[in-house]
Order: C-alpha cells, then sequence, then structure tokens
C-alpha cells in the first residue's frame, strides 16, 4: 500500500476574508505544521495561539538553516528586508527567495531523513504558504537584484521576456518544493491575495450574466494562469451577512474550482449557494464527502469495494 499524497488548497481573497484564520484552524487540527510566510512576518499575529509550541529558523551564511525538528509547528518569515535600490550606496541583497526555498528543501530532507530511519509518522502534517502572492513579491525583487535594475522592464521591451520569464521560473521553483512536500505527505494550504479589475469580454461572457469586475490572484504574466493549477481545490474567500465562507465553484467574477466535485453536501452548514462556511471542520468533512461519494460511483477505479 503506497502512502497517498496530502491534499492542496488555495485560498484567494482580499485582506481580512479569513485566508490565514483557515489555515490556522488546519494547523490546529493536524497539530503540526511548517509555514513559509511572506512578506516578512505580516501574517504572524494569525497564529499567535501557537507560539508556544512553534520556532523560527535561523538563516546561516553558509546556506543551511538551523531549526529545532522537535517543534510542532515551524514559522519562517521570509523577505528582502535590507533591499533597497533607491539607495545605490547601500550593500543589501534581495536573498528572500532564495531563503524560502533553503527552507523548504530544508524540511524536505528532515522528513526524508526520518523515513530512512524508520519513521512511521510524519513529523510535520502539514504545510502553509501565508501568501504565496507574497513570495511573487520576493521573486520580483530576487529578478531586479540580479538583472542591475530598479524598476521592472516594459513587457514587450529589451528585457522583457529575461525578466518575466525568469519570474515565472522563479515562482515555479517554490511551487515545485511545495509540491515535492506534499507527495511526501503534507497537506499544503497556501493563501493567495486577489487584484479586482474592470472584466474583460472574455470573461464577463456567461450564459448566467455579465460580470462586471473580475478577481484575480496577484501574479505577473502567465504564472497567474498557471498558479490554480498547483491545487486539488481553489477557493476564493469572502464575508456575507451570514459570516465568512468560501466559494468552491466560479461565479460571475470569481474562477474557482473542485478537483473532488461538489463541496455542499447536505449535512453542511451552507451560506449560500456553492459557498461553505470559512471553518476547517467544515472543509474538511466537505472533501471527505466528495470523495467519498467519488469512491462510491467508481469503486474499481480507487481500489474499493462496495
Amino acid at each position: 500500500m503506497i502512502n497517498p499524497p496530502g491534499k492542496s488548497i488555495n485560498i484567494m481573497g482580499p485582506s481580512g476574508a479569513g485566508k490565514s484564520h483557515l489555515i490556522r484552524e488546519a494547523l490546529e487540527h493536524h497539530g503540526s505544521g511548517v509555514v513559509l510566510m511572506a512578506p516578512g512576518a505580516d501574517e504572524m499575529e494569525s497564529y499567535r495561539s501557537l507560539y508556544d509550541r512553534a520556532d523560527i529558523p535561523i538563516f546561516n551564511d553558509d546556506g543551511t538553516v538551523t531549526l529545532d525538528k522537535n517543534a510542532d509547528y515551524i514559522f519562517c518569515p521570509v523577505d528582502d528586508e535590507d533591499y533597497m535600490p533607491s539607495l545605490p550606496e547601500h550593500d543589501g541583497v534581495a536573498e528572500g527567495h532564495k531563503q524560502g526555498l533553503r527552507f523548504l528543501a530544508t524540511i524536505a530532507t528532515i522528513i526524508r531523513e526520518d523515513k530512512k530511519n524508520g519513521r512511521k509518522n510524519l513529523r510535520w502534517k502539514m504545510l502553509a504558504t501565508d501568501t504565496f502572492s507574497g513570495l511573487g513579491s520576493l521573486s520580483f525583487n530576487a529578478l531586479l537584484f540580479s538583472m542591475g535594475l530598479k524598476i521592472p522592464p516594459k513587457a514587450r521591451g529589451e528585457q522583457g521576456a529575461e525578466f518575466y520569464g525568469g519570474y515565472a521560473i522563479k515562482m515555479r521553483e517554490v511551487a515545485t518544493q511545495c509540491r515535492k512536500l506534499k507527495g511526501m505527505g503534507l497537506d499544503w494550504l497556501s493563501a493567495a491575495h486577489v487584484q479586482i479589475r474592470e472584466a474583460s469580454k472574455t470573461f464577463s461572457e456567461s450564459s448566467t450574466g455579465v460580470a462586471k469586475d473580475q478577481h484575480m490572484p496577484i501574479f505577473t504574466g502567465v504564472f497567474r494562469e498557471q498558479f490554480p493549477a498547483l491545487f486539488d481545490v481553489n477557493f476564493h474567500a469572502g464575508r456575507s451577512d451570514e459570516g465568512y465562507y468560501l466559494l468552491w465553484d466560479t461565479d460571475l467574477s470569481r474562477k474557482a474550482r473542485s478537483r473532488y466535485g461538489s463541496l455542499s453536501g447536505p449535512l453542511l452548514e451552507n451560506t449560500g449557494e456553492d459557498k461553505i462556511k470559512n471553518h476547517w471542520p467544515v472543509v474538511e468533512a466537505a472533501i471527505q464527502e466528495a470523495i467519498d461519494v467519488r469512491y462510491a460511483a467508481n469503486p474499481k477505479a480507487t481500489g474499493k469495494s462496495t
């Protein structure tokens, strides 16, 4: 019997929509986890209740990462706090992107060594990236620094292809490390801020109406379209008169999806059409119910019998 990979869930939405709230609830449920944070420690306050069981890594000059392997939670803020391209006399560098990669690689190495040493249970059961859009800012800085630029070039300018192609590559670097940990069995929850734009003609066309705006993850270029495909579920988080909710299927302005199918089972507390309560036990139950329905519909494909 194989050890199945974890689930991957993306939560998109504006500030205050409950993205970190869902991640914290999932961490509490799992009892352990690692969190890559960007930019810096902006999101740390959302996890205050876990501080007494947590550690923050140290990045050493030789590229290694020091952390307490026995801590239940590892919070790793990364940023480019010394990078100030407006001050050419300053010797700061843009290291946040590299630090994020080193942290994820270190976690993978520890888990791999645990398995070689006969450890059966995962040391950490969950990975979170809060926010992935914040990691995008660090990829921007890394490109600016390496190319000696102060501002991004025009997309169709002389250095446009190098810059924006390099940005997509750096973002996929981070995504690949996260997918590797998911493959090791960790559930991966990721938050991303959105930008709200006037809906384009192709976006707004729908049989159910016309969208006035569109909510898109804050990334640049082709990676913005590639990003949702990384996840089993893409939620949009929001707030209504009924409380905080998660939209799991596309509406006029927001593109969401669930690889598991419908997540609005009859026993769940719904807040509206294609929406479920922003509460980890509800989310977990919805996904499990959808999986069970799929197994029952096609038991031979899953190795289960009815």
